[in-house]
């Protein structure tokens, strides 16, 4: 498994979805399959460290996999628009769009249907959302833009569960 990714990504599946949950699955399988460049992996670990709102360190490595998975430029420069202060950009969820299903049908066959998310702690929030047309999802696959991480990756939430039949 060292070296595999795919085989790191499958072997925790099962266990994250399916066994007794700690407020704090382990992720490190996942997170080595999504070092490798896995972004189903990528995906998955953002999701789950996010909903479990950790320290400092957690909120980095979400920002590195949902980068990892956007295909984001991760750069202090690109983050605060080389001036130091907040950009006014969109954010899009393409790569997320592109993951979701693949990684929910993943979970569902390794799990045989038969599976939960870990109990999710509060969301972040730490930004109020900007309103207007942020997280307003285009057609079928739900593409749309948002005002910010936060908002980005809540949305992603709920689309993943109503993927994998746990929201109605």
């Amino acid at each position: 498994q060292v070296g595999n990714s795919e085989a790191c990504f499958l072997t925790r599946i099962k266990t994250i979805f399916m066994e007794k949950h700690s407020s704090r699955p382990c992720l490190d399988d996942l997170a080595r399959a999504a070092d490798g460049g896995h972004n189903l992996a990528a995906y998955l670990v953002t999701l789950l460290l996010y909903m479990h709102n950790g320290d400092v360190d957690d909120d980095d490595t979400v920002r590195q996999y949902i980068s990892q998975v956007e295909g984001e430029e991760v750069s202090y420069a690109a983050a605060t628009g080389c001036g130091g202060g907040p950009t006014s950009r969109w954010l899009s969820n393409k790569g997320c769009v592109l993951c979701r299903l693949p990684a929910a049908e993943v979970v569902l066959r390794t799990t045989w249907g038969k599976l939960s998310l870990p109990p999710p702690a509060q969301v972040h929030g730490d930004l109020p959302c900007a309103g207007g047309v942020c997280g307003y999802a285009d057609g079928w696959e739900r593409r749309a833009l948002y005002c910010s991480e936060d908002c980005r990756l809540c949305q992603e939430i709920h689309f993943f569960e109503w993927e994998i039949g746990i929201r109605n």
